[in-house]
């Protein structure tokens, strides 16, 4: 019997395979970016767990970015020594059937004791209206400075508040890196590049980042 009418005739003989297949690689990938995380995390301060979504503190999930989507999901958690820091990965479906999309991303996050931040939402241009939808208020801009206004959205309800918020050095760290995604809320504080994880070999550097973009905002 010729190969080729067998398989059309029975095609789960290739199909089951191959699902089986892709779905061991991905498992593998994932486990060895685990292991690669979790082996980088010591010499940054950084310290593994094995927490996931429904440990993270409710205040922290209580933020706009974890009401987005279905099929949630927060692996790979490196707490600061302090638990006042934590790096994650974070990943949501939007949509469904071939329309569907899942977003995946590595998120800093950062708790502030005693503080109340208003609650906001500064994305990059090119994101397009979906931001706007999911977090609602007008586009802020700052005159003093067009790029960050050029380069980011700024929404939230309370626009006096993120104005005063807001400090010159913060508007110009996010000019100078333009593709970030901030949110604030409460004692909250996350940022991330939507859509993109971190690569173990580059924790460093987004760790170096984040805590630029901390010391950028809030002038330490």
């Amino acid at each position: 019997m010729a190969l080729g009418p067998f398989l059309l005739e029975n095609p789960t003989v290739f199909i089951i395979p191959l699902a089986a297949a892709i779905v061991g690689a991905h498992y593998w990938l994932e486990k060895a970016r685990t292991n690669a995380l979790r082996a980088a995390a010591p010499g940054l301060g950084l310290h593994p767990t094995d927490e996931t979504l429904g440990d993270l503190p409710e205040a922290l999930k209580a933020m706009s970015l974890f009401g987005a989507g279905r099929s949630t999901e927060a692996k790979n958690v490196l707490w600061g020594e302090r638990r006042d820091y934590l790096l994650f990965d974070y990943q949501y479906t939007v949509g469904s059937g071939r329309s569907s999309h899942t977003y995946k991303q590595t998120v800093g996050a950062f708790l502030c004791p005693g503080r109340n931040l208003p609650e906001f939402t500064a994305a990059p241009e090119d994101l397009g209206d979906w931001f706007g939808e999911l977090f609602g208020g007008q586009d802020i801009d700052f005159e003093h400075d067009p790029a960050f206004s050029k380069a980011y959205r700024l929404r939230g309800p309370d626009e006096p508040a993120i104005r005063d918020f807001f400090s010159v050095g913060g508007t110009q760290y996010l000019a100078a890196r333009p593709g970030w995604t901030v949110h604030a809320k409460g004692e909250w504080l996350i940022a991330y590049r939507a859509s993109k994880r971190v690569s173990p070999k580059k924790l460093k550097d987004f760790l170096w980042d984040v805590q630029g973009l901390y010391g950028a905002l809030f002038g330490v």
